[in-house]
């Protein structure tokens, strides 16, 4: 299972909350996700699915998560990735119907132009 949790950090308010500092938090297929945001202590309720840019089946899936959320991810194991790889990922979504292949040892999850981390 691969999770991915992007470098967005947007700062926001939901609903009636406090200001707060928001990612993305996604996966390779939406069963990982939603096992990985169980983990987390996310609600159900929370995932988004739906967007105006996609027609039919939504590729963009995802749980918006707060800073101290994204650092806990990252802590069971999400990986870090930048907002451009994460475009890499829904590209990938959107062509190949699914996430990307599994690495081979030592490569990047999102190919071999990501090598070294997130940029």
């Amino acid at each position: 299972m691969t999770v991915y949790v992007d470098d967005m950090r947007v700062p926001a308010r939901a609903g009636r909350g406090r200001p707060a500092v928001w990612s993305h938090l996604t996966a390779d297929t939406e069963p990982e996700l939603h096992e990985f945001a169980a983990r987390l202590g996310l609600r159900r309720c929370w995932y988004q699915q739906r967007c105006r840019t996609c027609r039919g089946v939504c590729v963009h899936w995802h749980y918006d998560v707060t800073e101290p959320v994204r650092a806990r991810a990252v802590r069971l194991g999400a990986l870090e990735v930048t907002m451009r790889q994460m475009g890499d990922l829904v590209r990938a979504r959107r062509t190949g119907g699914g996430g990307p292949a599994a690495p081979r040892p030592g490569e990047h999850p999102l190919g071999p132009h990501h090598q070294g981390g997130p940029r």
